[in-house]
């Protein structure tokens, strides 16, 4: 070539990896899976029942259809080396019947109608402890009431080692559809098995470039539009409120982040504190006021010395660990 390529063009044909490419240019925020290198573990790093339709990893939903078969008895945060770079790993650990069910991790993408008519590219890496399908109930679809006809994705098979996956399809119209479902399955053959996923990357257009490690700050604001938890060990504060009666306290909270609608609230183990006469046990939250960004609510708990007007805080118990989840998921 005669034409000059100058600092930066000499220092692309230097680069050895696609991704040194990437870095050099700056190119990023391509995945839309949301915590696809499961980074973020809010509810906790092992499941066991693991919730047939619930969440592990945030973002990460596990589902199978219903009837004998397969389950799920545990669902764990894992560590491995795949190609080349140390990564956290998504392990379904599945106990199998003769009978054929399905099971799979579900990731639920918001607002896709940016995507009608759009090509897409699919790719993670898996590997299972005995080789077996992945093609059953695997797929990218809506929730039902658009117009996007489910895609099934042929996915063959996982093996006893690392293996890239990747498949390429054309959407069709989403301009409908709340949400699109990506789906990856594995059908029951009969025999106990252990499937770990690890770096799943949807993105636009027909080639599956290396994997975008966004920061765990980025990664968890992302996952917190659905859903977080605040809480801790002993004693660990939540907010700080005033007493309403003796029975009864008012509270103001401000979510993290803005969340995708009001969520829906639970807790275990939260106390009302004033940190020297009374730890009064809750045994319901009333939301007085709630939007994206924050909500009052009433704790009802045992009755105490309180004054009206008093502060108080709302406070993991006396002992062990507790939380306050806020959800919004899809």
């Amino acid at each position: 070539l005669k034409k000059p390529t100058g600092v930066a063009g000499e220092a692309m044909l230097r680069a050895e990896t696609p991704q040194e490419q990437f870095n050099l240019i700056g190119a990023g925020r391509r995945n839309m899976i949301i915590n696809g290198g499961f980074d973020v573990w809010q509810r906790g790093t092992s499941f066991a029942p693991a919730a047939g339709y619930g969440y592990s990893a945030d973002r990460a939903r596990l589902s199978y259809n219903s009837g004998a078969g397969d389950t799920v008895t545990n669902i764990t945060k894992q560590t491995a080396t795949v190609d080349g770079k140390f990564v956290n790993v998504l392990r379904h650990s599945i106990v199998t019947t003769t009978n054929t069910r399905q099971v799979r991790y579900n990731h639920r993408l918001e607002s896709p109608t940016y995507l009608t008519n759009q090509t897409v590219t699919l790719s993670f890496w898996v590997r299972a402890s005995r080789t077996v399908a992945l093609d059953g109930g695997s797929s990218i679809g809506d929730n039902g009431t658009g117009n996007l006809a489910t895609i099934a994705l042929s996915l063959g098979e996982a093996t006893t080692t690392w293996t890239r996956k990747i498949a390429t399809v054309t959407l069709g119209d989403c301009s409908a559809s709340s949400y699109l479902t990506l789906v990856v399955g594995h059908t029951s053959s009969g025999a106990n098995v252990d499937i770990d996923y690890a770096m799943f990357q949807l993105e636009l257009g027909t080639v599956a470039t290396p994997f975008e490690h966004r920061s765990y700050g980025e990664e968890l604001a992302l996952c917190q539009r659905y859903f977080n938890r605040l809480g801790g060990a002993t004693y660990t504060g939540i907010t700080t409120g005033m007493v309403f009666s003796n029975t009864a306290a008012l509270f103001c909270i401000t979510y993290p982040v803005p969340m995708r609608g009001s969520p829906t609230i639970s807790n275990s183990n939260l106390v009302v504190s004033d940190r020297i006469s009374y730890d009064s046990a809750i045994t319901s939250f009333q939301p007085q006021g709630s939007s994206t960004t924050g909500m009052q609510f009433k704790t009802v708990h045992a009755s105490n010395s309180a004054s009206a007007r008093q502060a108080v805080i709302l406070c993991v118990q006396s002992s062990g660990t507790g939380y306050m989840d806020f959800n919004a998921e899809l």
